[in-house]
């Protein structure tokens, strides 16, 4: 049908436009994001549509890369900040000291935490769950994550049932992913409301 064959075009056409656009913003956030989402509905599948799945997805990965390289888009800036996972850029690094000493102010002041920043630098962890045992200390801390774990079991369970909500799962898992590499517990509206 006419329909069908729209969507066998626009289908392919929106995930590599998609994938174009993380790409070139730079964020390797939003990549690992979608690549935890995929994985996530992938293994929710039958074995069959799983299969089916890992074809579609791989040929439009390798057709966006074809684009990227014929289009000479590996000297933006950006692509070469995606591919510099090791972190040479700082921005890897500074995170990782970030939850290093968010941790150690964690253990100093494990009833209460030692608040939301890192003292003296105004800056947070962008990290959701590491904010929480810095702003609710170890008890808090971990409620919110047997909170975020049960939350995760059970959606995942309703997608693997084929719940009618199962594309709002999909954007909680993004969102969750997404809020452990550049969130913030204050600034996590659209991950509260995918739960609620």
């Amino acid at each position: 049908s006419f329909q069908t064959r729209w969507r066998f075009v626009l289908f392919p056409a929106a995930i590599t436009l998609s994938i174009y656009v993380m790409v070139t913003s730079g964020s390797r956030g939003p990549i690992l994001a979608v690549v935890g989402v995929v994985f996530i509905y992938t293994i929710s599948m039958s074995i069959r549509t799983a299969i089916i799945m890992c074809f579609i997805i791989s040929s439009i990965i390798t057709l966006s890369f074809i684009i990227i390289k014929n289009a000479n888009f590996y000297n933006l800036a950006a692509f070469q900040r995606i591919l510099n996972a090791s972190g040479e850029d700082g921005s890897v690094s500074a995170r990782l000291e970030m939850y290093s000493i968010g941790w150690d102010l964690v253990l100093q002041n494990p009833l209460f935490g030692p608040g939301i920043e890192i003292p003296g630098t105004g800056f947070y962890p962008h990290n959701i769950i590491l904010e929480f045992f810095m702003a609710t200390g170890l008890i808090g801390g971990m409620l919110a994550v047997f909170s975020f774990v049960a939350i995760s079991l059970h959606s995942y369970l309703l997608l693997k049932r084929r719940h009618p909500s199962g594309w709002v799962i999909l954007l909680m898992f993004q969102f969750l992913i997404s809020e452990m590499f550049s969130g913030g517990v204050y600034a996590s509206g659209a991950l509260w409301c995918s739960i609620a």
